[in-house]
């Protein structure tokens, strides 16, 4: 068929037993901290630019290296 929609809708896979949901969830997580470091800090350019290279490598190192 060239539509087959039996368990690999939008990426999921039949091991996956949280199909799509689990990556919305995800990716809510990362729209409520970019609204809270745009809107809620106080910080200076110098030190959001600081705590956002710092953390870009931590996930660097984390999703490199594996879990």
């Amino acid at each position: 068929m060239l539509f087959d929609r039996s368990g690999y809708v939008f990426g999921t896979d039949t091991w996956n037993e949280f199909s799509m949901f689990y990556y919305f969830a995800g990716f809510n997580s990362y729209l409520l901290l970019g609204h809270y470091i745009k809107q809620r800090n106080n910080w200076s350019v110098l030190k959001t630019f600081l705590i956002r290279t710092i953390m870009f490598a931590i996930g660097y190192y984390v999703t490199y290296t594996g879990y």
